[in-house]
């Protein structure tokens, strides 16, 4: 297989010969572009602004600094400044994007309206919510005057989920509830309800309801996912996402008192894990400590004991240690021992 090296050599010494040979500006376009991607698809997003940054130099000569192409890259560099928490430069590089799409009189309305969410996620960011509230919903108002497709609805439920994550983040759990369940609908309307999409944005509003306390409407919420995953003729979405739906379930139950759910719960998070895990061992053996920690926290010492050992014993053999994460674990079972041995 390829390795991290190799394809970071590959990139690099496309990048010298670039500079050493006296290759058109068009060509370095679109080699600074593609290094820029690298480095954000690797979560490196200071080299990935570095390299956007080049990219637009290279396409301003080309193309001047009134083109669409110009202030997507503005766009691009915009967004790795964030990630890198480098905001008062993040909001130079937005603004200027969005003024050439304005001079441009609006010729790419997704590109703007992407823009307007950016530069109001920074500002959330900066608990600056009102200001970033505004933001998102001229883009929301935006899309809807040209909304003519399903992608077009899908970037209007995407944007009101950033407007359900700034009352989130304010803790304004009502008005987040009420628009993450008006995304959920969008998208329910242009997609199925099997869609990934779909069960992630409601799977959010359960974990609001979580935030907020509110175990029962959480459970409630979670559920009607369960439901869709159950009836469902193949995989509605990825496994790990169901994955996480039934982990979240069992330890609602678990909170509840709903011991007979929680272990049912518990059962399916080990048969997924199984299912998708098969060749990660460490990912498929969490199902069988997850399972024993359910059945130690009822008091079922036995099948505690049975699910940890297993679990436990097949992950050190895989990794030849215990990850810290998992050292309540491994005490459940060492009390385990203990009792059952009395």
């Amino acid at each position: 297989s390829v390795q991290f090296q190799d394809i970071f050599f590959f990139f690099s010494s496309r990048r010298r010969h670039t500079r050493c040979s006296g290759v058109s500006w068009a060509r370095r376009c679109v080699q600074e572009t593609d290094l820029a991607e690298f480095y954000e698809c690797c979560d490196d997003f200071q080299l990935a602004a570095f390299e956007y940054k080049k990219a637009l130099t290279a396409y301003e000569r080309i193309l001047g600094t009134n083109h669409t192409k110009v202030a997507e890259l503005y766009l691009k560099a915009s967004d790795m400044l964030w990630q890198e928490d480098q905001n008062d430069e993040a909001k130079k590089y937005i603004q200027k994007g969005i003024q050439i799409l304005e001079t441009l009189g609006f010729t790419n309305l997704n590109v703007y309206c992407d823009s307007l969410t950016l530069k109001g996620q920074i500002l959330v960011s900066e608990l600056k919510i009102e200001e970033g509230l505004s933001l998102y919903q001229q883009a929301i108002d935006t899309m809807q005057k040209i909304s003519e497709s399903d992608d077009d609805q899908k970037d209007i439920a995407r944007y009101t989920e950033k407007i359900r994550d700034a009352y989130r983040e304010s803790k304004q759990y009502g008005k987040a509830i009420e628009f993450g369940e008006k995304a959920a609908e969008i998208r329910k309307s242009v997609e199925t309800e099997e869609s990934e999409d779909y069960m992630e944005s409601v799977f959010e509003i359960s974990k609001i309801y979580m935030e907020e306390k509110k175990s029962q409407d959480a459970l409630k919420t979670i559920k009607n996912l369960i439901k869709i995953v159950e009836k469902a003729k193949s995989e509605p979405c990825s496994s790990k996402l169901i994955i996480k739906i039934y982990e979240t379930a069992a330890n609602l139950c678990m909170e509840l008192k709903q011991n007979n759910d929680a272990i049912t719960y518990g059962k399916e998070v080990h048969e997924w894990r199984k299912k998708r895990y098969q060749k990660d061992l460490y990912r498929k053996h969490l199902g069988d400590v997850f399972l024993g920690d359910i059945y130690f926290k009822i008091g079922v010492y036995k099948q505690a004991q049975k699910f940890l050992e297993s679990g436990l014993k097949s992950i050190y053999g895989h990794l030849q240690f215990i990850p810290p994460k998992l050292i309540n674990s491994v005490n459940d079972l060492k009390v385990c021992l203990s009792l059952i041995h009395i």
